[in-house]
């Protein structure tokens, strides 16, 4: 079952939730309210007031990886997430040039 808060966030709770008021896990980012939620698969969409839209795997293995970190955040461990290297469009001897004209306006 989804829900939305009048917060910022999406819920996620097992299907017997109202029973037994089972949390699975809540997605986190947006920052205003959440005014619509949408199931699309596996996929929950989330619409937010800012005019903002969110989605959010619900396959078992990206919710357990989303629920390990969230966890992470709230202990404070932050892996900082670094853009993969791309490989530079110019040439060795372009790179050196244009390091050498860098250093020439200084």
């Amino acid at each position: 079952m989804c829900s939305r808060l009048r917060i910022h966030h999406a819920t996620i709770t097992d299907r017997c939730a109202l029973k037994t008021g089972t949390l699975h896990h809540t997605f986190s980012g947006h920052y205003e309210e959440v005014t619509g939620l949408l199931l699309v698969g596996q996929t929950v969409v989330s619409v937010c007031i800012d005019a903002t839209i969110r989605k959010w795997s619900l396959k078992p293995e990206d919710l357990r990886k989303a629920i390990a970190e969230a966890e992470e955040a709230r202990k404070g461990i932050v892996e900082e997430k670094r853009e993969p290297t791309k490989p530079s469009l110019m040439t060795a001897e372009e790179e050196r040039e244009l390091a050498d004209l860098m250093d020439d306006s200084e």
